[in-house]
C-alpha cells in the first residue's frame, strides 16, 4: 500500500473513509446524495495531494467519470462543484494521461455548464465556485493543445469572461480567470479558428477591467500581466483590436504601484518585452507610455536585492524595447538603459546565459553615434571584454567601435 492510498475516517465525518475503489463505490451507490458526493470528493482531493501515483490510480478506477457524474447529478450545488473543480485540477496537474482521461470523461463541458449556470444568475455568492472552475479549466489546458481546443469548443472562454465581469468582493474570480487565459493562450493552437476567435478583444478588455478594479490586489495584477503577455506572444489580434495603450498602461501602472512585488515586476517586464518584440507599433506604444523607465527601475531593483531571475527578465525586456533597425530609441537612452545593463552585467559576471542577454541589449543600444556614445560612457567596453573570458561571441563591429570611442575619449582628456 502506498502513502495516500487510504483516507481514515475523520473525526468530523466530512470525508469518506477508505481507499480509491471504496470511495468511488460509495459515491456510485449514493449518487443522488449530495453530501455523500462532497465527502467523496474531499477524500479524493486528499489522496491526490500525494502525487502522480494517486492520479494514475484514480484514472484507472474511472475517477474522472465519477467526478463528472457527481457534477451532472447536482447541477445547482455550488459547494459540490467547488470540490469537483478542485479535484479535477489536482487530478490533471502535470499529468498528460490524466488530462486526456478527464477530458474524455466530459469534465470540461460539465465544469463550463456549472460556471455558465451560476454566472448567468449573477451569483456573487458563488465566486469561489467560479474561481475554482477557472482553475480546473486552466489545468486542463496547461501545455495541452487538445485540451485548449476542447475548452474553446465548449464555450469556456466566453463563460470565464462573463464570470470575470460579475460583481466581486476581492477579485478572486478575476485573478483565476486571468490565470486561465494565460494557460489557454500559452497552449492554444492559433491555426484553429475556434481558438483564435476565443482569444478575442473581450478577453483583453476583461483582464484590463479587472486590473483597474483591483489595483491593490497584487496577485491579480501579476495574473493579469501574465495573461496579457501570453496573449501577445500567442499572436492574437486582440492586442491590436483593443487600444494597445489601455493594456500597456495597466502593466506599467501595476509595476509602479507594486514596486516590491517580484511576481508583478517579473510578469510585467516579460509582458512589456513580449509586446515590444511582437510588433514595431506595440514597441512604440510601450516606449511612449514609459516602459523603458519601468524596466530600468526593475533592473536596478533586481541588482540591489540580488534577484537574478527578475534581473534576467528585465534585461531581456530592455533589449526588446531597444530593438530598432537604425538606432536605439531615445526613451531607452534617457531612462539610463546602458548604465542599467552594465550594472547588471557586473552583478553576475560568471553566468554566460545572463551575460548573453545583456550583450544583445547593449548591441541594440549601441547603434548609431548617439547610442554608441551612451553605451561607451556607461562603461560597456570593460564589461564586454570581461564576457569574452566566458567564451561568448562579441560582435566585432560593436567591440571595435567602443574601443575607438574609448580611445577618442582618453585622447580628449589628455588634451
Amino acid at each position: 500500500m502506498e502513502l495516500g492510498d487510504v483516507v481514515d475516517k475523520p473525526a468530523a465525518g466530512k470525508a469518506t473513509p477508505g481507499n480509491i475503489p471504496q470511495v468511488l463505490q460509495h459515491m456510485a451507490d449514493n449518487l443522488q446524495d449530495s453530501t455523500a458526493q462532497v465527502h467523496g470528493l474531499r477524500s479524493l482531493q486528499m489522496m491526490l495531494e500525494f502525487g502522480q501515483s494517486q492520479q494514475d490510480m484514480l484514472c484507472r478506477a474511472r475517477g474522472p467519470e465519477a467526478i463528472v457524474a457527481a457534477m451532472t447529478a447536482h447541477g445547482q450545488d455550488a459547494e459540490l462543484h467547488c470540490h469537483a473543480a478542485l479535484v479535477c485540477a489536482f487530478l490533471v496537474q502535470g499529468n498528460k494521461q490524466a488530462q486526456a482521461a478527464t477530458l474524455e470523461a466530459g469534465a470540461a463541458e460539465a465544469a463550463i455548464a456549472a460556471m455558465q449556470s451560476f454566472a448567468a444568475e449573477g451569483a456573487a455568492t458563488a465566486e469561489e465556485l467560479l474561481a475554482s472552475v477557472a482553475v480546473a479549466l486552466a489545468a486542463l489546458c496547461q501545455e495541452n493543445p487538445d485540451g485548449a481546443a476542447r475548452v474553446c469548443a465548449a464555450g469556456g472562454p466566453s463563460v470565464v469572461v462573463e464570470a470575470m465581469c460579475l460583481q466581486s468582493d476581492d477579485g478572486l474570480a478575476i485573478e483565476r480567470g486571468c490565470q486561465f487565459f494565460a494557460a489557454l493562450a500559452a497552449s492554444a493552437p492559433l491555426d484553429d479558428d475556434q481558438v483564435r476567435k476565443c482569444l478575442c478583444s473581450d478577453v483583453v478588455e476583461a483582464v484590463v477591467a479587472g486590473m483597474l478594479r483591483f489595483e491593490g490586489n497584487a496577485a491579480l495584477q501579476a495574473a493579469g500581466c501574465c495573461a496579457l503577455r501570453e496573449i501577445a506572444v500567442a499572436g492574437s489580434r486582440a492586442v491590436f483590436d483593443v487600444e494597445p495603450s489601455s493594456w500597456i498602461k495597466c502593466i506599467i501602472a501595476a509595476m509602479a504601484k507594486h514596486k516590491s512585488k517580484t511576481a508583478i515586476l517579473q510578469e510585467g517586464s516579460q509582458a512589456l518585452g513580449a509586446a515590444a518584440e511582437r510588433d514595431a507599433e506595440l514597441r512604440s506604444a510601450c516606449l511612449h507610455l514609459g516602459a523603458a523607465d519601468a524596466v530600468v527601475t526593475v533592473i536596478r531593483t533586481a541588482c540591489k536585492h540580488r534577484r537574478k531571475e527578475l534581473l534576467h527578465h528585465g534585461c531581456h525586456a530592455l533589449g526588446c524595447l531597444a530593438a530598432d533597425a537604425d538606432e536605439p530609441p531615445q526613451a531607452v537612452l534617457k531612462a539610463g538603459g546602458p548604465e542599467a545593463i552594465v550594472q547588471a552585467m557586473r552583478s553576475y559576471q560568471q553566468d554566460a546565459a545572463f551575460q548573453e542577454a545583456c550583450l544583445v541589449a547593449l548591441t541594440r543600444m549601441g547603434k548609431g553615434s548617439v547610442g554608441l556614445s551612451a553605451v561607451a560612457q556607461a562603461g560597456a567596453l570593460a564589461a564586454i571584454q570581461e564576457t569574452q573570458n566566458l567564451g561568448l561571441q562579441v560582435g566585432v563591429e560593436l567591440l571595435q567601435s567602443l574601443e575607438r570611442e574609448n580611445a577618442a575619449g582618453s585622447q580628449s582628456v589628455k588634451q
